[in-house]
């Protein structure tokens, strides 16, 4: 037979065991706790119009009654309910503000709302010549005029094709720049200007005949 003594000790022992496990779960359902928020992810945030995103809550979920989705201006659904993913589409050009609402059993509702979150732009990219001369005559190692695009629309840049050896293009602040000194041998010289950015692209072309010195 166990003696009182050994018995009081194995209580103790025990005791202390369970005290430590449920001090440990209690941290660690207060760290969850206290990691709990309604933060959500898009796969992209840029979005011509008429396309689609698809938004994600990328938590466990853990004891979370309810999720209220709003999804801003130009967009289809408007609002969504459930965890997710959901697909939406937009429409229209500006900003998109998009909110979730996550109500936890513990924590109440927790929200996260993210401003101007989504950027809406037009279907197609322009380009506009706005200054210079797209059908230019030039001597070979004479610096031209510079010739320059403006950039619209859901145009995020371009790129230029054709010109010849001494002559370079740049893009900034929407507009696309072609200068430089031609060097290179005599000839009619065709070029394209194409735009970049996430949508429908657009072209401009013109040509640059260089003539001896």
């Amino acid at each position: 037979m166990k003696s009182t003594h050994t018995l009081i000790i194995a209580k103790a022992t025990k005791s202390k065991i369970i005290s430590f496990f449920v001090g440990f779960l209690l941290l660690l359902f207060s760290n969850t706790l206290l990691a709990q928020t309604a933060d959500f992810t898009a796969d992209i945030t840029t979005v011509c119009s008429g396309s689609t995103v698809i938004f994600t809550y990328p938590s466990t979920g853990f004891l979370i009654f309810s999720y209220k989705w709003n999804f801003g201006e130009g967009a289809s659904p408007a609002t969504a309910e459930g965890k997710g993913p959901h697909t939406v589409t937009y429409s229209g050009t500006g900003a998109s503000t998009v909110s979730l609402v996550i109500n936890h059993a513990f924590l109440g509702d927790i929200k996260e709302i993210k401003e101007d979150f989504i950027t809406r732009v037009p279907n197609t990219a322009t380009i506009l010549l706005t200054s210079g001369d797209n059908k230019l005559k030039v001597c070979r190692n004479t610096a031209i005029a510079n010739i320059i695009y403006t950039i619209g629309g859901s145009g995020t840049g371009a790129t230029v094709t054709g010109l010849p050896q001494g002559l370079l293009g740049e893009f900034a602040d929407d507009s696309f720049t072609i200068s430089g000194t031609p060097t290179a041998d005599p000839a009619k010289y065709d070029y394209t200007v194409t735009t970049t950015g996430p949508c429908d692209n657009d072209t401009a072309k013109g040509t640059i005949d260089v003539k001896e010195d």
